[in-house]
């Protein structure tokens, strides 16, 4: 009776103390592998040359990137060596890049300057080391700026940092048009901006027409890249005289496709003001993508008359006490209900994208009466001013008519140059 009874007291003895145990982390042991193994090369078994460089390295430590694992432990010839000789076409691919990546296979922590990440990126690709490749997209996506973003964009797609190129096409739609530099323009891509002016997440500072301002510039960087210092929606910018005919003596767009557009717009007012269209019924997200009017502006703060929209039936968006609202204007016609679909994001000035705080409504419906009012988005008291405020509306049924980019990549015929 006795011993088991000792025997219960022993192990809770034993119990109590694992509770009272606690796990210590000895950084002296990192730094001592470190400066040991890796800057002194001690009872080091592999040596890597590469650019003119030779690393006394370890097997063990770097195993940790796969390249290296299938090197050393497959049925290769170089897996008996003593010295790696590698060959690197890759111009992307420094020295000091190089040996960052060893470094990081022997400590915890390293220090990476985020004007060289995407070397860094291009050597753990190289090395198929996907925990620096991981490490590496951290980097790029918490440092993004105008000055990197396009860098970040085409890097991490060439060498799979898979969430960067996301994170840098949702940076783009909120800086690009608020920060049209000269650098900014030349960066982006063809490819990469008919990706952002088809976005319907676009921050469109004032109207449509701003986004074809800002391509004639891009345009004229492209054709000019020493100089320092695809078109949607054309609806939209047919909708004011002075929009309409900077396309027209421009000349850009060609004539066909501006009329096209001028006598769509007219006929969705018309059906708009007979009766014959109440408003768009189905908030399908993908022709609201396609087919809504995008337009912002720049708020400091107070109240504000943020814009009146006149397509066919009138409305108005003004700002007070935090509260966005949307009003039926009191000079429109008979009809007693009309429906409109719309998104309204609020995106803070200062900051950094898209980390910042910001708010989206989302695609949402909405049916007034004449003179009704409704609050559409109340912004969050954590959101600071000055702000960019972001819309999207469609008033219209859309049709089943081509958009706008089928009729622009259809086949054409040649341009009378003489008209």
């Amino acid at each position: 009776m006795a011993d088991n009874q000792n025997e219960e007291e022993e192990a809770q003895n034993e119990e109590e103390a694992k509770k009272a145990r606690k796990r210590i982390k000895l950084q002296g042991n990192n730094e001592y592998i470190y400066e040991t193994l890796f800057v002194k090369g001690d009872g080091s078994d592999i040596t890597v040359s590469v650019l003119g460089q030779k690393w006394n390295l370890h097997r063990i430590f770097i195993r940790q990137a796969a390249f290296f694992r299938t090197l050393l432990d497959g049925s290769w010839k170089d897996t008996a060596l003593n010295e790696l000789k590698l060959d690197i076409p890759d111009k992307l691919i420094t020295s000091e890049a190089l040996h960052l990546a060893f470094q990081s296979m022997y400590r915890n922590d390293i220090l990476v300057d985020p004007a060289t990440v995407t070397s860094l990126l291009a050597v753990a690709s190289l090395l198929s080391f996907e925990e620096l490749i991981e490490q590496c997209g951290n980097v790029m996506t918490t440092s993004l700026d105008v000055d990197t973003v396009c860098l970040y964009y085409e890097t991490s797609i060439i060498y799979g940092a898979n969430d960067v190129p996301e994170r840098c096409i949702e940076y783009l739609q909120k800086a690009l048009m608020p920060n049209k530099t000269v650098k900014l323009m030349k960066d982006v891509t063809p490819q990469l901006m008919m990706n952002l002016i088809k976005s319907n997440h676009l921050l469109v500072i004032s109207s449509e027409i701003s986004v074809y301002v800002m391509l004639k510039m891009w345009m004229f960087l492209r054709l000019n890249p020493n100089y320092e210092g695809n078109i949607q929606r054309i609806e939209y910018i047919v909708m004011e005289y002075n929009s309409t005919q900077m396309l027209e003596t421009e000349r850009i767009l060609p004539k066909h496709l501006i009329q096209q557009h001028c006598l769509a717009h007219w006929m969705n007012m018309l059906k708009l003001d007979n009766g014959k269209d109440i408003g768009p019924v189905d908030s399908d997200v993908a022709i609201f993508e396609n087919r809504s009017m995008r337009c912002g502006r720049r708020l400091d703060s107070g109240v504000a008359a943020l814009g009146h929209f006149s397509y066919g039936k009138k409305w108005a968006l003004s700002y007070s006490q935090r509260r966005i609202s949307l009003k039926r204007s009191i000079s429109d016609n008979w009809q007693a209900q009309k429906k409109i679909i719309y998104q309204i994001a609020v995106v803070p000035v200062k900051g950094t994208y898209p980390q910042s705080l910001s708010q989206n409504t989302g695609v949402k419906s909405l049916s007034l009466k004449r003179y009704e009012e409704a609050s559409v988005m109340t912004i969050d008291p954590k959101v600071t001013f000055p702000i960019y405020i972001s819309c999207n509306f469609l008033f219209y049924t859309p049709s089943t008519e081509p958009s706008a980019a089928a009729v622009i990549n259809a086949p054409q015929p040649p341009p009378n140059l003489s008209v």
